[in-house]
């Protein structure tokens, strides 16, 4: 015969066990299960970003118009608000270009074309820098698609575009995020080079490029913006072995990618 000792842990159990029983039916009951647009739905908090002082954090989140816009936390008090958001269209990037001033953009028109703005912290001081252009009516805004953010710089980033609204003169050019104003790096012609890659030094200086041309996929470097471009490798155009990536801070290492199974 089982000791009466025996008999009150078993029962011990067997209540532990019930209470665990009921206690996850009713927690299934309480939270039922997601619904699949949940799992499509954009999450409350991303691109969590932090200034290059370290004060503040900067993310994109849900406004209060409906939109995404750009929400800001002082890590020093926890305090949070918004920022800046548009009433009829989403933020979809940012970057900090120093600690009283972020660039960002979002395709406004449903173009499939950025328009980029910069904002200052401490004034709310927005400022213009590319419109968002509309392929299908030749509009010519004063377009520009970021070649590099060139993060070490809190004045200028790197774009290709046209130099104002309704110009021609198409080209690379270092953009001051704190204007508005273009200068020309290099023009670019269009109907010569089918540009699939432009990479700049941390200088803004267009060292490395890669191209469409007869079939092949072309890489050339140069070791100054004077200099000419030297190829340096060519493959087929629907089978690349190569993606240049970016300069190292010495400006003269250029990081790739390079595919292939024996190769790294």
């Amino acid at each position: 015969d089982m000791s009466s000792a025996s008999v009150a842990r078993l029962n011990s159990r067997a209540t532990l066990t019930l209470a665990l029983v009921l206690t996850s039916t009713v927690a299934a009951f309480a939270n039922p299960p997601l619904p699949v647009e949940a799992f499509f739905a954009e999450p409350d908090i991303r691109q969590v970003e932090i200034a290059p002082g370290g004060q503040h954090l900067a993310f994109l989140t849900t406004l209060g118009t409906g939109k995404t816009g750009i929400a800001l936390m002082s890590l020093a008090t926890g305090k949070v608000e918004p920022l800046v958001g548009a009433q009829d269209a989403n933020i979809d990037f940012f970057v900090w270009k120093d600690d009283d001033r972020i660039v960002y953009g979002g395709d406004y028109g449903g173009n499939e074309s950025y328009a980029l703005r910069s904002i200052t912290l401490s004034k709310r001081r927005v400022t213009s820098l590319a419109e968002s252009l509309r392929e299908r009516v030749a509009d010519r805004a004063n377009w520009a698609q970021v070649v590099d953010w060139l993060r070490f710089d809190p004045e200028r980033m790197l774009v290709i575009g046209n130099k104002d609204v309704g110009s021609f003169s198409y080209g690379l050019w270092l953009l001051n995020v704190r204007t508005g104003k273009r200068t020309m790096v290099e023009s670019l012609d269009r109907g010569r080079y089918d540009i699939a890659g432009l990479v700049a030094d941390n200088a803004g200086r267009l060292l490395a490029r890669s191209y469409y041309s007869d079939g092949k996929m072309i890489f050339e470097i140069r070791a100054e913006p004077t200099a000419r471009f030297k190829p340096v490798a060519e493959f087929p155009e629907n089978n690349p072995e190569w993606t240049f990536l970016s300069f190292a801070a010495d400006n003269e290492t250029l990081y790739l990618l390079v595919y292939g199974k024996e190769q790294t």
